[in-house]
């Protein structure tokens, strides 16, 4: 599974916004790495730098628009891939 976080949609990375359209969809999960990692736009309009979990869904409205998909779609899909890693874990 591969989970882009904060860092990875800003658009100072490049290299790394690059590569997130090479993800395959199976394969695509979301994080924060709270408390590490707060995506600089948030930081400046929260005046913070602890990122936290109730920043996910801005992540994933980034990421979607980085995808050109819809956040229900990439909301779809993250959760189907949830499910199935945790059945995998499970099945161990």
């Amino acid at each position: 599974m591969v989970s882009p976080d904060g860092y990875a949609i800003v658009a100072e990375n490049s290299e790394l916004l690059g590569a997130i359209n090479y993800i395959p969809k199976d394969r695509l999960l979301i994080e924060t790495d709270s408390p590490y990692l707060m995506p600089k736009s948030l930081s400046k309009s929260l005046n913070t730098r602890r990122n936290e979990p109730q920043f996910l869904g801005y992540i994933a409205k980034e990421l979607a628009s980085l995808m050109e998909i819809s956040l229900s779609e990439l909301s779809s899909i993250t959760r189907t891939n949830t499910k199935t890693l945790f059945a995998k874990i499970r099945a161990l």
